[in-house]
């Protein structure tokens, strides 16, 4: 049973735009998302507004009301330290690919989670023991709260507070701390990328999506099939990468962006898992899917 009572009693005030941070009192906890002042009053752009049932919040708020209703983890401390540096995979070969598409998994995040389970005990390259599956309760379009779930479940976490007109950030005890989900999460989402990369001739991959030759297209979907993912072609034609985040293929372009073509030109490829652990991986990740 999700409680929501935090969410009921809160003072929601829908907005435009939030106000600058240099106008806030001392004391506002400065979320992504929202503001929250001393008094209990929310303050949500109407962008980011999300409706469930009779109350109004953020993507992220409802999930991490979510992650309460679910068993507490413990983790051992050695365990703990292994998984402070996850995080989703990126491969970027810029150049240019004639007959391309782009593809990436349908629903990732939670198609993952449901292999995964929330009450899963894993250190790399010695076990992977799952429970139930993890179902996301929200909405499909529910994008950010989707991301979410993994992102509340890391160990390292900050508050983010107002005083003297500026941001201060602590860092904060996280209750949802889940580092075994965290990590086999995203060592399932970069043992993809590898497969994608070495195997499937991949020339750009992203956290669950990236740029094949089109004639290996159905041999990628098939891969993903094994695992119990579905793979989804979104578009094809001539394809040109140049850095991270920055690429087209067919008539989409993706939006240009200064910081991703620094990332690019610094080298942002980032998938921390060998062939030999992606190929211990694999199977023991297959045999999950209902």
């Amino acid at each position: 049973m999700i409680n929501f009572d935090f969410i009921r009693a809160a003072n929601v005030e829908i907005v435009d735009v939030l106000p600058k941070i240099e106008t806030l009192p001392d004391g506002v906890v400065v979320g992504q998302y929202s503001y929250r002042y001393p008094d209990g009053k929310v303050l949500i752009p109407y962008q980011y507004k999300r409706e469930w049932e009779d109350m109004t919040y953020t993507e992220t708020g409802f999930t991490r009301r979510f992650l309460h209703s679910l068993p507490k983890v413990r983790v051992r401390k050695p365990e703990y330290l292994t998984y402070v540096s996850a995080r989703a995979p990126l491969f970027v070969r810029p150049g240019r690919m004639l007959d391309a598409v782009y593809i990436d998994i349908q629903a990732a995040y939670p198609s993952v989670y449901g292999l995964t389970g929330w009450t899963v005990d894993y250190v790399r390259d010695l076990y992977v023991r799952t429970g139930d599956p993890l179902l996301y309760p929200f909405p499909g379009a529910w994008k950010i709260g989707r991301s979410y779930v993994v992102t509340g479940a890391r160990a390292k976490q900050t508050r983010s507070f107002i005083r003297g007109g500026q941001i201060v950030s602590k860092p904060a005890i996280n209750s949802l701390s889940n580092p075994p989900f965290v990590a086999l999460v995203y060592d399932t989402l970069s043992m993809i990328a590898l497969y994608a990369v070495n195997v499937f001739r991949c020339r750009y991959y992203n956290t669950d999506g990236g740029i094949f030759p089109q004639y290996i297209a159905e041999h990628y979907k098939n891969f993903l099939a094994s695992l119990g993912l579905v793979g989804r072609e979104k578009w094809s034609g001539h394809a040109m990468v140049w850095s991270s985040g920055v690429w087209r293929v067919g008539s989409h372009t993706t939006k240009l962006r200064v910081s991703n073509l620094v990332r690019g030109v610094m080298g942002g490829n980032w998938i921390a898992m060998n062939e030999r652990q992606a190929e211990w991986l694999y199977p023991r990740v297959s045999c999950l899917k209902g």
